[in-house]
């Protein structure tokens, strides 16, 4: 227990470090350059997208475009005394932030990891899962106001129905992953849970218009294997004594799904604040979290072994600061997603977040006594190899500068229309 402790306390720690970093640098405030780089040109998907899009500048956005100082202007003047044959400068191209995508969203797997273990490790200290959920969303709810209040932002956003859509998709994630991890070994739920990507392939052409490329289905059936290798799970033919319920499995596979739903909005929201987005995603989250907490555990019994409803006082520091743990490692994993899925399409970010298992694997040695196998270590070697055909196929698309690949970078959102993109 002194070691739990210690380790939930160097979360919290460390958790508040990282997760205040995307939005010192990410979002806080930026000078102004002095010119602003002609706009580029309009991808096929901003076509597609057409008026009134997810591409489309918001009013913000032209305001900014119209005090912008006329730089052309004086351009012309200068170049009147100059010689016919010099050629202007041109712009820099613009950066390709594609690669901090995919590591923000690798950092975001660590941070659910950590979640996950510090929620199943208070399941087993008799913290109902709706308290888990509660502690989590309030964190969520207050890093999010103030995140808004600091940008001074309208905490409502301008597309209200798809936030909402998002935030209720994020919530049943959440709320069935960790009920499929407490009813499920952690093997099988793993391995459930991470279809994700598979739902995000073939529901992103139909959703949001995503068309993914050979090279993400690759990398995404590469990672499948190592995580059943790791997982194991008896149903694909792996001997195993543990017997499994099929209402877990449900729950598992609901999560991919929910999952992969509301992360292909978060993608379509890219144009509003993420602070906007996890703020609806708590808001949701609080008021479900709280309807589950003032229920009495008598209402659903639950299986053997977990509780669901209520409310149970922490009864020492430990358990607190699992629970402070547990919500800064929320709003860590949260907004690193949601940056990460401005800059880079929701199948290959989804792919990095495989990373998580070699985490999960460490935990699972280091808390819960589970001594890693030789498919264990195979699987975390396929997941390392498919990360990094990932990032290496990345960087050649960005090196070749190709406008219409399938990581090339997103439009700048509103508050970066009018200023040149920073890596």
């Amino acid at each position: 227990m002194n070691f739990v402790s210690s380790l939930a306390t160097g979360a919290v720690n460390v958790a508040w470090s990282t997760v205040s970093l995307p939005a010192r640098v990410v979002f806080g405030e930026r000078k102004e350059s002095n010119a602003s780089p002609p706009e580029p040109d309009s991808t096929e998907e901003e076509r597609a997208e057409g008026p009134g899009g997810a591409f489309e500048e918001s009013d913000t956005a032209a305001g900014e475009a119209e005090e912008a100082p006329d730089l052309e202007a004086p351009l012309l003047v200068a170049s009147e005394g100059a010689r016919s044959d010099e050629k202007p400068a041109l712009p820099a191209p613009p950066v390709d932030r594609s690669l901090l995508g995919l590591g923000l969203y690798a950092l975001s797997g660590c941070f659910l990891s950590t979640m996950l273990m510090l929620s199943k490790k208070l399941n087993q200290l008799n913290i109902p899962v709706f308290e888990v959920l509660l502690a989590r969303s309030v964190f969520l709810l207050v890093f999010a106001l103030a995140g808004c209040a600091l940008h001074r932002k309208s905490p409502f956003g301008k597309r209200r129905s798809l936030l909402t859509i998002r935030g209720i998709f994020g919530y049943g994630a959440i709320m069935n992953y960790l009920i499929a991890v407490i009813m499920l070994p952690l093997n099988d739920a793993m391995v459930l849970t991470f279809t994700a990507p598979i739902w995000a392939a073939i529901l992103s052409p139909i959703v949001i218009k995503e068309q993914p490329s050979r090279a993400t289905f690759f990398a995404i059936l590469l990672c499948m294997g190592g995580v059943t290798l790791i997982s194991r799970p008896s149903f694909l033919g792996f001997l195993n004594d543990v017997q499994r319920p099929y209402l877990g499995v449900f729950f598992a596979l609901f999560q991919a799904l929910c999952s992969a739903m509301a992360k292909m909005c978060v993608r379509e929201l890219r144009t509003e604040d993420p602070s906007v987005s996890v703020f609806y995603l708590a808001l949701v989250s609080t008021i479900a979290a709280t309807i589950g907490c003032s229920l009495p555990a008598s209402v659903i019994t639950p299986p053997p072994g977990m509780s669901l409803l209520g409310f149970v006082v922490p009864r020492n520091m430990t358990e607190t600061a699992m629970l402070v743990g547990v919500g800064l490692t929320s709003y860590g994993s949260q907004i690193c997603m949601t940056i990460s899925l401005r800059h880079v399409k929701a199948a290959p970010a989804l792919a990095m977040s495989y990373l998580s298992i070699v985490l999960t694997v460490a935990y699972g040695f280091f808390i819960f006594d589970e001594v890693p196998t030789p498919y264990s270590v195979a699987g975390a070697v396929l997941i390392l190899a498919s990360t990094a055909f990932l990032g290496i196929f990345v960087r050649r698309q960005q090196v070749a500068h190709q406008p219409h690949a399938a990581y090339a970078p997103l439009p700048a959102g509103p508050s970066d229309a009018s200023r040149p993109a920073h890596a």
